[in-house]
């Protein structure tokens, strides 16, 4: 599965405060349900078949409408790319969907695919890997937050804020730092689908090398201060670089 293209996702948003108000209004500690939320953010890494990281950035502009959010991503998922999230089967792709019915956008491509190879299908994750999902043994364990599993792995993630203040940076009127936020969420979950992808054996130690030479080479290169943390990270501390072909083998060194 090396050689698959891969389109790490996130969707960032805030309460349909309109929407709300038809319900008679929203309580404070109301839970996230994804018809009620508005986008106001979506960030995607394209990594191709080598594992090298090709683009990674926020869609559309600062002051794109929801509309032309949903419309961009549902448009990149017409070529097929294996899709990889955090909690996208439980957030972001029902937000997306939800929120596509609500503008009248089309996305026939997302439920295309022979039956159990599709986006939708909780298990078919060699299309679709929801990294919150797949590492709870799909529920059996309790599911982690992404800042949870980038501290275990050492990581930057969450370093700003988190997806509380998103709503307040919205208010102010300041997307360029939700889609700040939102990509660099994006670059943490590449690189624990990295370590998932050589754990599961999609990936060798050549494709992580690849990885990690064009992730240091985006950070080093691309503006804006929330790059900073990635800036000063080794990944070959991170990834699983150097272990030689014992470890390959699922052997230890020992």
């Amino acid at each position: 599965m090396g050689g698959t293209p891969v389109m790490v996702l996130d969707v960032e948003t805030v309460p349909d405060e309109e929407a709300w108000s038809r319900l008679g209004g929203r309580s404070e500690d109301a839970p996230l349900k994804p018809a009620l939320q508005r986008v106001v953010a979506v960030a995607a890494a394209w990594l191709d078949g080598n594992g090298a990281l090709r683009r990674l950035t926020a869609l559309e502009s600062p002051g794109s409408d929801e509309a032309t959010l949903i419309r961009s991503t549902f448009r990149i998922l017409e070529s097929r790319p294996r899709l990889v999230g955090w909690n996208t089967r439980g957030f972001d792709l029902p937000v997306l969907v939800a929120r596509a019915m609500l503008h009248q956008i089309r996305a026939p491509a997302y439920y295309a695919g022979p039956p159990f190879q599709s986006y939708r299908y909780r298990y078919a994750d060699e299309i679709h890997t929801d990294l919150m999902d797949v590492l709870s043994q799909y529920g059996a364990a309790p599911r982690m937050r992404l800042a949870e599993m980038a501290a275990v792995l050492g990581i930057p993630a969450k370093v700003d804020g988190d997806g509380g203040d998103v709503v307040a940076w919205e208010a102010a009127g300041d997307r360029d730092r939700i889609r700040a936020y939102c990509e660099t969420d994006v670059l943490a979950t590449a690189v624990i689908w990295a370590r998932y992808a050589w754990h599961r054996g999609w990936w060798g130690e050549d494709q992580c090398v690849t990885f990690a030479a064009s992730v240091r080479e985006f950070v080093s290169s691309a503006p804006g201060p929330h790059w900073d943390p990635w800036r000063t990270l080794d990944l070959r501390r991170v990834l699983p670089i150097g272990l030689g072909h014992a470890w390959e083998a699922g052997e230890s060194e020992a």
